[in-house]
């Protein structure tokens, strides 16, 4: 009787699977973020976005749709993982990715939640040093994320015009 193959790596829908379970498996359940009564400027810019996202789609503009989903998750305070994106226009530079996104990460949370400090922010993202000493951990998140600030990136450059595109105005960021 002949050998049976067996599949040695796994498929990429075999590891999204698996790494969906783990993460469905390692969280506590939470009640829902998104209500019914989203603000009109969200639901708009929502619209606006799955609009272009279906022409950018058809054109087979993939840079267009990176950039106009990135500028949005970025305008509602949404982050996302290192290689997520081919082209990731939070990161400036040559392109090489930084060895840590805690500026970033920073940089989110505290556009998240404008009233978290600089030690509870060092707290989630710096655990261990945060134990060591807060004050420290807490100076490098700040600094970090000044630093941060500083940089221009080609998210900065082309949230404008996308921005205009998806009809997120500043004065609805401050609600």
């Amino acid at each position: 009787m002949p050998k049976l193959y067996h599949r040695k790596k796994l498929t990429k829908a075999d590891q999204v699977l698996k790494a969906l379970n783990q993460f469905h498996q390692s969280r506590a359940p939470k009640k829902a973020s998104f209500v019914p009564g989203f603000p009109t400027h969200y639901r708009e810019s929502l619209r606006r976005l799955c609009d272009a996202l279906r022409e950018l789609t058809e054109a087979e503009n993939s840079s267009g749709y990176s950039a106009l989903l990135q500028v949005w998750l970025s305008a509602y305070g949404l982050g996302w993982p290192r290689n997520v994106f081919v082209t990731d226009l939070a990161i400036s530079g040559s392109g090489r990715l930084p060895k840590t996104n805690l500026a970033f990460n920073a940089w989110i949370l505290r556009r998240q939640e404008p009233k978290l400090g600089w030690r509870k922010i060092a707290k989630k993202l710096l655990r261990t040093e945060w134990e060591n000493d807060p004050v420290r951990a807490a100076n490098k998140v700040r600094q970090a994320v000044e630093g941060y600030r500083d940089i221009e990136t080609p998210l900065d450059t082309v949230t404008p015009l996308c921005r205009q595109i998806l009809g997120i105005k500043s004065e609805d960021m401050d609600e």
